[in-house]
């Protein structure tokens, strides 16, 4: 039965906070699982399933808990602990993943968000069965108050959606706005619950406070690394990090080098003392750049993907014109302000394929450098993608893919069935690895259009250094990647766990010698 003391608005009000913090904690889970697991199809997959499994869980026991003992009370201390966990999350996040962050890509992911994200999901669950029995008063109404609440529930969900990822996440992280939203959620019921329980609200307030001191106690495992930008959103966690390099020989004084961190893989980097803005030790781009030498002077040149632009600015320095399309603003900030991006390198902010769908002017060159850590966009490699492309192109342009290095066995499927659309897709594709170990190299994919001049192709492919791969013998299991049909996320999830694995390997290797870039404070 529904006290007097609290009037139907009280209850709807807190149906409508609960909405809200589940899509908010569903949306920060998977961004806090992205510097750990990437953010592929599996990685949100898993979020969503825990979170609808959390939620299904927590319905049956709100359910329960109503018919036994749904009074206010019980509402109150449900919502009350939902914010608690809620609150949890930043610290809980980190040390679970930093235990089990380089074990296997799915299992390591799906226990991860068992341990953070289930317990304030499951809590919040239990929330719309208890409003509903304590404003269904008769039995004939629950169907009525049952819409009620579920309706103005799902309202906050879509309002915490749209605000949480296009402004919250972006203006403030993670972290603090997990505190402030698990604040938010306990404080209603917290000092409701003061008339019945005065010790409860200090419980909650030490609970807040414990996590808040846990959060901002951890300290840089590394006092010699500066960490110049970090920031997070829902394109991915992206941070630029200055590293000491030292000379063994003692012969020349330390010198810095800058990095740019997608999800903690390694982006752009270029040396601050030397001022080498130029391509640096990525062979995969000498040999985009090399491909772009075979054209005439001046050409224009479409780089998608922008990361530091050390790129651009090499092709900038050549003379050629060029355009650069960019899905995240906060790239282009960071290329100007910290890796000195050429003022005349023309940046648009849009989606790769939208850009090549309403562009009307024709490129001798078009280069992909479109991952995001270690995820290429699905929808950018599909027959359509590469048909889209080729309508941007003058006839004698080039087309190169950047690819990780993976291309035999069944991690290796995912780039087979790239080089299977491009053919599809009326282009000669040629493929060149810049180095012999598939784990330690990139695939640099070329392609003309079938109507290029062949002393172009022959003279484009006689100016790459890198080792030619054929694919021909292994395209049997390469299916054909569509808009309709894209499965490039399901057949590079081996590629995926391997490249992944290595970068978080590569970070605990970093931090036994005190030496681990402090991305997560």
């Amino acid at each position: 039965m529904t006290s007097p003391r609290y009037p139907a608005y009280l209850f709807l009000l807190l149906s409508f906070l609960e909405g809200g913090a589940v899509m908010a904690a569903e949306l920060i889970g998977a961004k806090m699982l992205a510097p750990f697991f990437g953010s592929s199809l599996y990685v949100w997959s898993t979020v969503l399933a825990v979170t609808l499994g959390g939620l299904a869980a927590g319905y049956f026991t709100g359910g329960w808990l109503s018919s036994k003992r749904g009074t206010p009370k019980t509402l109150f201390i449900c919502l009350a602990v939902a914010g608690m966990f809620m609150a949890a999350m930043p610290v809980t996040s980190k040390f679970i993943m930093y235990r089990i962050g380089f074990y296997e890509l799915i299992p390591a992911t799906i226990f991860s968000s068992l341990v953070f994200l289930f317990p304030p999901v499951f809590t919040m669950g239990t929330v719309s069965p208890l409003i509903i029995g304590n404003l269904a008063t008769d039995p004939a109404q629950s169907g009525k108050y049952s819409g009620l609440v579920y309706g103005i529930s799902t309202i906050g969900g879509i309002g915490a959606t749209f605000l949480t990822g296009f402004w919250v996440i972006p203006q403030f992280g993670l972290s603090v706005p997990t505190f402030i939203i698990g604040g938010l959620l306990a404080a209603v019921p917290t000092v409701l619950l003061f008339r019945e329980y005065k010790w409860f609200p200090l419980v909650v307030i030490l609970f807040f406070g414990a996590c808040i001191f846990r959060y901002t106690s951890r300290k840089p495992s590394s006092a010699n690394i500066t960490i110049k930008y970090h920031k997070e959103g829902l394109l991915g966690q992206l941070t630029v990090a200055d590293f000491p390099v030292g000379d063994s020989t003692g012969k020349h004084p330390p010198q810095t080098e800058r990095y740019l961190t997608v999800n903690r893989v390694w982006q752009s980097q270029f040396n601050l003392d030397t001022n080498n803005t130029a391509i640096p030790e990525y062979d995969y781009l000498m040999e985009m750049f090399r491909a772009t030498s075979a054209q005439p002077p001046h050409a224009r040149v479409l780089t998608l993907g922008l990361g530091g632009g050390n790129f651009q600015n090499q092709l900038c320095d050549s003379g050629y014109h060029v355009d650069a399309c960019e899905l995240d603003p906060r790239m282009e900030e960071i290329a100007r302000t910290y890796f000195r991006l050429r003022k005349n390198v023309n940046v648009v902010i849009d989606d790769a394929r939208h850009y090549l769908r309403m562009n009307r002017k024709p490129y001798n060159a078009v280069f992909y450098d479109i991952f995001k850590g270690e995820h290429p966009p699905e929808h950018c490699f599909t027959l359509e993608a590469f048909r889209e492309v080729r309508n941007n192109m003058m006839p004698n342009a080039v087309f190169a893919i950047n690819l990780w290095g993976y291309y035999s066995g069944e991690r290796g499927r995912g780039v087979r069935s790239i080089f299977a659309t491009l053919a599809s897709a009326g282009f000669n594709a040629f493929t060149y690895a810049t180095g012999p170990d598939e784990n330690q190299s990139n695939l640099v994919l070329l392609a003309f259009r079938t109507d290029c001049d062949p002393a172009l192709v022959a003279e484009t492919k006689s100016r790459l250094k890198g080792i030619p791969v054929d694919l021909g013998p292994l395209l049997a299991d390469a299916p054909i990647q569509t808009d309709e049909k894209p499965a490039l996320d399901h057949l590079n999830m081996q590629a995926y766990r391997d490249f992944r694995h290595l970068y978080v390997a590569y970070y605990y290797t970093l931090r036994r010698y005190q030496q681990e870039p402090p991305v997560f404070y």
